[in-house]
């Protein structure tokens, strides 16, 4: 939890930074990157369970602000690779509730932007491309949870099986 709170805490000043230099919405930036870094920071306070649970949170809600930060910039649709990279990063916690809760969290945040407020996720206001769209990543993202929930899982069981045979 520690190296994904600082994680977390370098990837929203790294936010606020890019969207300087590239010209996005910078507010939506600070605000965003400000309120992740502190979640952040607060999930290195709590019990194990569910401060693994909020970093993964923290994580992907950076990674939704520096989407919607690039409303309208060429890069915006590029910004989606930050997903799968702090999807990955979930690993790092062994927890497989924090890994899909933040699967979860990236599915419904882009079901309902792609219905309600697509230029938050996508330069396209074409309904029909931007659900082709979110239906692509979203068979990505379950791809990758899947390999995630089952390395986290082979890793929890040679964990244990170390163990016994050490004690």
């Amino acid at each position: 939890v520690r190296v994904l709170s600082k994680v977390c805490i370098g990837l929203s000043v790294l936010t606020v930074t890019f969207i300087t230099a590239v010209g996005g919405q910078f507010l939506i930036a600070l605000v965003g990157g400000t309120i992740f870094a502190a979640l952040g920071l607060i999930a290195t306070r709590l019990k194990p369970n569910p401060a693994r649970i909020l970093i993964a949170q923290a994580l992907v809600g950076v990674t939704i602000t520096l989407n919607a930060a690039l409303l309208g910039h060429p890069l915006q649709v590029d910004a989606h690779m930050v997903y799968f990279a702090v999807l990955a990063m979930t690993v790092m916690l062994g927890n497989i509730s924090a890994l899909l809760a933040a699967a979860a969290t990236i599915a419904v945040h882009h079901v309902i932007l792609t219905l309600v407020m697509p230029t938050l996720l996508f330069p396209s206001f074409d309904l029909i491309q931007n659900i082709g769209r979110t239906a692509f990543h979203a068979v990505i993202v379950i791809m990758e949870t899947a390999i995630l929930f089952y390395a986290i899982r082979t890793n929890t069981t040679l964990t244990l099986e170390i163990r016994k045979k050490e004690a």
